[in-house]
């Protein structure tokens, strides 16, 4: 006699309960609350959206982006296996305060152009569009520290805390054969 079990089609609203993973898998526990209630599930193996075939030396690319503890993911199953779950990936929560205090944040970064990518870490935040790369360090207590990278040259910029005084800015640029320290302070060709 064969033991008919539940299977679970679809994606399903989680949120992370865990993200240790021991193994640094990128794997999480997660409560799903339309399949297992309140109990958590087992290790979640996530969908990356870009990696390699192997780790082997020089083999290994990909993504890794882990969410943190309470965030929202999307969740699916194996074979519908409910201990067999798979994250998919994120969203923002459906309360209007709390999307419309994330929206304000991440707008500034990316304006409303679609060709701009944004990844913002903590007080890190990566810009890339097609001509340029960007990388700013934003918080309000430390200097903004940036890099930026376009097709002709490197730039560096220490802006001061916002509202420090002297308002001092260090900057090294790097253009074809010339390095210029401090706007033409020092240029070294």
């Amino acid at each position: 006699m064969t033991e008919s079990r539940r299977q679970f089609w679809g994606k399903y609203r989680a949120r992370v309960h865990s993200n240790k993973d021991d193994y640094k898998l990128g794997r999480l526990q997660l409560i799903i609350p339309d399949v297992l209630g309140t109990n958590v599930s087992g290790w979640a193996l996530p969908s990356f959206p870009y990696a390699s075939p192997s780790l082997t030396p020089g083999g290994g690319v990909g993504l890794f982006l882990i969410p943190p503890k309470d965030a929202w993911v999307w969740a699916e199953f194996e074979h519908g296996d409910p201990e067999r779950p798979i994250w998919t990936g994120c969203f923002f929560p459906a309360d209007e305060t709390a999307l419309a205090a994330i929206t304000a944040s991440l707008a500034p970064l990316n304006g409303i152009d679609p060709a701009k990518k944004v990844l913002k870490v903590g007080s890190w935040v990566i810009t890339v569009e097609d001509d340029s790369l960007k990388i700013e360090h934003v918080s309000a207590l430390v200097p903004r520290a940036r890099v930026k990278i376009d097709g002709t040259s490197l730039k560096l910029t220490n802006e001061p805390t916002p509202g420090a005084k002297p308002l001092v800015c260090a900057t090294i640029e790097l253009s074809g054969n010339t390095t210029a320290i401090n706007g033409n302070a020092l240029e070294v060709t």
